[in-house]
């Protein structure tokens, strides 16, 4: 969407030649293999474009003008009806077909126009574009919301070098840019955007990956030409792109493109997808399952779909793994939860879902192949599940439900533990056997659900009653100054001085009774 004029219909200014000089790349044949119709559930009369497609086809997401907002403001007119600033649309598959689409509200909104949606893997989170929300100061244009119960919120930007990028191409190009398509891998590690200075003028698409939770500065993408490439996708293999393109070998207009996207940056063979998906009509916005059997596009303005499960093997992604489930509680009751996909080899994260708020479902897209996995939740303490998978058809899938076991209130024992410290004449210092007596309280106090511990010096009675009182207290200080530097919390740690007052031999002039008199005694309660 151009920034400068988001509210005026942009009028498509494309080649109109059938070929070009960028190459003589590969056209796939199968016009006979495939036919292709109209959505009528989801087109109107307004023009829908910029689609995304969850990797199980079951959440499809697009821009239409429509309007019929209360935010909608008038934007001109389209095929000779009026159309108004871009929304975000949504619409989920039933075993009847799609149903009629849904206005997302505010919170991801506005009256300035939205655009370009992409569906994250299990359906919970959306990225769009918005020249709104501040977008210089607040990472933008493009957003995430996450979908809580039924409404997106939590709305964000991206920030990083996307913002960065933009930033600083829209101010060298005097305050204006324009995007048309952008697109995330299911993993949510690689952003791929066509953008340009005019949006009318030839825009190219530029990635960016995300590193430690960060976004990389955008650079172009090989396949980029001297030519027109807009509405980029990507499979959920990760690796498969599709785009609109008329800098190719084509029908004429805009044409779409594959090509397989390399960990480096670098890209595969250019391949032209064909009849009956290009024509000499500007054809864009192709979307694909994770498996390649469902596909979707669109050509002047509206939602076309193609069963393309007999379609040339080249149209379609890599291989991909689709894993599915519910979370649930022992009664039946969803649970939304985010979790992870963990290799059960290496032990590394390969993914992250969320499961939704109404069945509890999840899943997960990836295309590394490992055998056996394991699902935890982000919080390592209620999901643990390890399983293995066999790869059939290009294509496997695996079903899980888990049931989270209901907390049980423990039932806390109680103990308490006294232990007795001897010092020497005048010292305050502990030897190894006083130590070792001290190192089990420690252990105590790293198992204990609870715990409570007192400290109290004591002297002989030599010396006069201030000095015993003050030895008394260095005692029970020392002590204290062993379990904290060995992780005991201070704040459960109270000490106190008896000086003389509290001897066990009254007989000091004997020398057994002194060293009994010298001492200092530990208590602690706790709870297991």
């Amino acid at each position: 969407m151009n920034l400068s004029q988001f509210k005026k219909y942009p009028i498509l200014i494309c080649f109109v030649l059938a070929f070009n000089s960028f190459g003589q790349n590969h056209i796939l044949d199968h016009k006979d293999k495939i036919v292709i119709q109209k959505i009528d559930a989801v087109n109107s009369y307004a023009r829908e474009t910029n689609l995304s497609i969850s990797p199980d086809g079951k959440y499809l997401y697009f821009m239409s003008d429509r309007g019929g907002q209360i935010w909608s403001g008038y934007s001109g007119t389209y095929k000779g009806k009026p159309r108004y600033d871009g929304d975000i649309w949504f619409s989920t598959k039933s075993e009847n077909g799609w149903r009629k689409p849904t206005c997302l509200g505010i919170g991801v909104n506005t009256s300035s126009g939205e655009d370009e949606p992409m569906i994250s893997q299990d359906g919970q989170y959306v990225v769009f574009q918005s020249w709104k929300y501040n977008w210089k100061v607040t990472g933008g244009p493009y957003y995430t919301s996450e979908l809580n119960g039924s409404r997106f919120t939590n709305t964000r930007g991206l920030g990083g070098g996307i913002n960065k990028f933009i930033l600083t191409e829209y101010i060298k190009s005097g305050n204006t840019y324009a995007t048309d398509g952008a697109a995330m891998s299911a993993d949510g590690k690689t952003f791929l955007l066509c953008c340009g200075k005019y949006y009318d003028g030839n825009l190219d698409i530029y990635i960016s990956r995300k590193v430690n939770g960060v976004w990389s500065y955008m650079k172009k993408l090989p396949i980029s030409t001297a030519g027109d490439e807009r509405s980029v996708f990507i499979a959920g293999d990760g690796k498969t792109i599709y785009f609109a393109s008329d800098g190719y070998k084509g029908f004429g207009g805009l044409d779409v493109f594959k090509t397989t996207l390399n960990d480096d940056g670098t890209c595969g063979e250019v391949i032209n997808i064909g009849e009956p998906f290009n024509t000499a009509k500007d054809d864009y916005g192709f979307i694909t399952t994770a498996s390649g059997d469902e596909s979707y596009f669109v050509r002047e303005g509206d939602i076309y779909f193609a069963n393309t499960s007999e379609a040339d093997g080249d149209l379609k992604p890599e291989v991909t793994i689709l894993i599915s489930g519910t979370v649930k509680k022992e009664n039946g009751e969803a649970v939304q939860m985010h979790l992870e996909l963990i290799d059960g080899q290496s032990k590394e994260k390969i993914s992250t879902s969320k499961s939704n708020s109404t069945g509890g479902e999840f899943l997960f897209s990836t295309a590394d192949v490992i055998g056996t996995y394991r699902i935890r939740d982000a919080n390592h303490e209620l999901v643990d599940t390890t399983f293995t998978l066999e790869l059939k058809d290009g294509v496997a899938e695996y079903h899980v439900d888990i049931v989270l076991k209901e907390k049980k209130e423990a039932v806390l024992t109680e103990a308490s533990k006294s232990i007795l410290v001897n010092f020497e004449h005048d010292r305050d210092i502990l030897d190894a056997e006083d130590r070792k007596q001290l190192d089990e309280i420690v252990e105590i106090t790293h198992s204990a659900s609870e715990f409570e511990i007192s400290i109290i010096g004591h002297t002989d009675s030599h010396g006069s009653v201030a000095y015993n009182e003050k030895l008394g207290f260095e005692r029970a200080t020392s002590m204290k100054k062993y379990l904290i530097e060995n992780g005991v919390d201070e704040s459960k740690i109270t000490i106190k001085s008896m000086g003389e007052s509290k001897l066990l031999e009254e007989d000091n002039k004997r020398r057994a009774a002194a060293e009994r008199n010298r001492r200092a005694e530990l208590h602690i309660t706790y709870k297991q």
